[in-house]
């Protein structure tokens, strides 16, 4: 593999680890809404703080990092994702060629000594007709 396929792979590779990351920081909290402190970018002491704040409840907003406002980096990542959609679609296709051809090969094989089979048992028929003719 040469250099620059390296760092193609890692480059993707980096790229749908941000995307996932991102996904998965956009998604609300489970479990009532209830967030924890380093969620909100609140130490462990602040979090009692904010607790105690917000009248007792526990519920707190979510902060979110921005998604980028870059139209090259959304080009970027939009790019990464419809490269690796292609590459799996293109993948599966490959698979399924290659067991079509397979198939299509033993077929081939069947037929030929089915083919071969008939063809002994016609000529051996005959062969054996000739030989009892002959004696």
């Amino acid at each position: 593999m040469t250099a620059i396929r390296q760092i193609r792979c890692i480059a993707l590779g980096t790229a749908l680890v941000a995307a996932t990351v991102a996904a998965f920081a956009q998604t609300p909290a489970q479990g009532g809404g209830e967030t924890t402190g380093a969620a909100v970018g609140v130490g462990a002491h602040g979090s009692a703080d904010s607790m105690a704040g917000s009248g007792g409840t526990g519920t707190s907003q979510r902060i979110v990092a921005p998604s980028h406002v870059d139209p090259l980096v959304q080009k970027r990542d939009t790019d990464a994702a419809a490269n690796a959609q292609y590459r799996a679609n293109k993948k599966a296709l490959k698979q399924e060629y290659h067991s079509q051809l397979k198939a299509a090969k033993e077929q081939r094989k069947a037929a030929k000594r089915d083919a071969a089979q008939t063809l002994n048992e016609q000529s051996g028929g005959a062969a054996a007709a000739d030989k009892g003719a002959q004696n």
